[in-house]
């Protein structure tokens, strides 16, 4: 088990090469301006290709009826980039891994206009992160 030092100097280590406006830093100054309310629910769906694994979506989807969230995040959808996902109601943003499975993220945006933000994925060691995002107009 690593003692408490170790783990401390694993998060210093960490932040010496954060992505600047990623929340991670010195970063540009968000002058967005949001509608008045604005909700979103985040959820690690862990998969929603089955019928068995949709309940859980079912499950976010009444969620947002009761909260009344116009925006849902979802990580871990392990959608093909060929299978179809449309929920009646909502715009659908997402990203899906080329050539490998698992992962996968996407919005389900409702009744709010918004525009997609190209986000450079590729990191200074060649990988690539599971990243997106939209801007709220």
């Amino acid at each position: 088990m690593p003692s408490i030092t170790n783990a401390a100097s694993v998060v210093a280590q960490s932040k010496k090469d954060r992505v600047p406006s990623l929340g991670r830093g010195p970063g540009s100054i968000n002058n967005l301006r949001s509608p008045n309310s604005l909700k979103i629910i985040q959820f690690n769906i862990n998969g929603i290709s089955t019928s068995a694994t949709r309940i859980k979506l079912d499950q976010v989807l009444e969620l947002e009826l009761i909260e009344g969230a116009q925006i849902i995040a979802l990580q871990e959808t392990k959608l093909k980039t060929f299978t179809s996902l449309k929920i009646k109601g909502y715009n659908i943003f997402r990203l899906d891994r080329q050539n490998r499975s698992g992962g996968d993220l996407a919005f389900l945006i409702k009744n709010i206009n918004y525009q997609c933000i190209n986000i450079n994925r590729k990191i200074t060691d060649g990988s690539y992160l599971e990243i997106q995002g939209i801007r709220i107009i």
